[in-house]
C-alpha cells in the first residue's frame, strides 16, 4: 500500500471512529479537552491565539473561543481565500462570523489579516495524531502551510479525541509535527518548541 493509500485508509477509519462517538460523548470529551487547554501555561502565556471553528465531528471549541475572548486574548481564525488558500483573520467582537462555501464559520473578508508568525498558541484540528506530535489532516495541506509559517514562534497544539491517537501517523516531508496533542484523557508532548517539526527526508 502506498503512502497516499495508507493516509486515505487512516482518514476513513478515523472519520468512522469519530462519528461513532455519539453527540453526548463528543460534547463531554470536547469540554474536557478545552478545560485542559485553558488551564495550561502555554495558553496563559499566549497573547495571540489561533483557533478553528469546529466542523462536523471535530473537537468542539466554542467554549475555548469564548474563554480566550473573556481572557483578553487576541483571537484569530482561518479564512478560506480565493484560490483555496488559508489566511488568519482577527475575530472582532463587533463583526459576526460568516459561513464559508463549505459551511465553516470564519471571519468576514473585512477582518484584519494576522501573520502566522504573530501567533503565540496555534490550536488545530485533524483526523489522526500520534504521541510524537504527528498529525494527519484532511489532505489539502492548508494547515501545514500555515504551521510552517508559524513554527519557531507559536506553540502548536492539536486537539483530538482519545480514539484519534494512533501509534504512528504516516508523514511526508512537508507535514508539520506539533508541540502537543490534547485529548480528553491526557496532554501529550510532541516536538519541543523551536525544533524542526518536519519528518526527515
Amino acid at each position: 500500500m502506498s503512502l497516499r493509500e495508507t493516509k486515505a485508509e487512516l482518514r476513513r477509519q478515523m472519520r468512522k471512529l469519530r462519528a461513532n462517538m455519539g453527540d453526548e460523548a463528543r460534547a463531554a470529551a470536547s469540554l474536557a479537552i478545552v478545560q485542559r487547554v485553558l488551564a495550561h501555561e502555554s495558553y496563559a502565556q499566549a497573547e495571540t491565539v489561533a483557533l478553528y471553528a469546529d466542523f462536523r465531528q471535530e473537537v468542539q471549541v466554542e467554549a475555548l473561543l469564548a474563554g480566550a475572548r473573556r481572557d483578553g486574548k487576541r483571537v484569530v481564525l482561518p479564512r478560506v481565500e480565493d484560490g483555496g488558500t488559508l489566511t488568519l483573520r482577527l475575530v472582532l467582537p463587533e463583526a459576526p462570523l460568516v459561513l464559508s462555501p463549505l459551511g465553516i464559520a470564519e471571519p468576514a473578508s473585512s477582518s484584519p489579516t494576522v501573520a502566522p508568525r504573530q501567533v503565540d498558541l496555534f490550536v488545530v484540528p485533524g483526523l489522526a495524531f500520534d504521541t510524537r506530535g504527528g498529525r494527519l489532516g484532511y489532505g489539502r495541506g492548508h494547515y501545514d502551510r500555515l504551521l510552517l509559517s508559524a513554527q519557531g514562534n507559536a506553540t502548536l497544539v492539536g486537539l483530538a479525541f482519545e480514539c484519534q491517537v494512533v501509534d504512528a501517523v504516516p508523514l511526508e516531508v512537508h507535514d508539520v509535527r506539533l508541540n502537543h496533542v490534547v485529548t480528553e484523557r491526557r496532554w501529550l508532548a510532541g516536538q519541543a518548541p523551536g525544533a524542526d517539526r518536519r519528518e526527515d527526508g
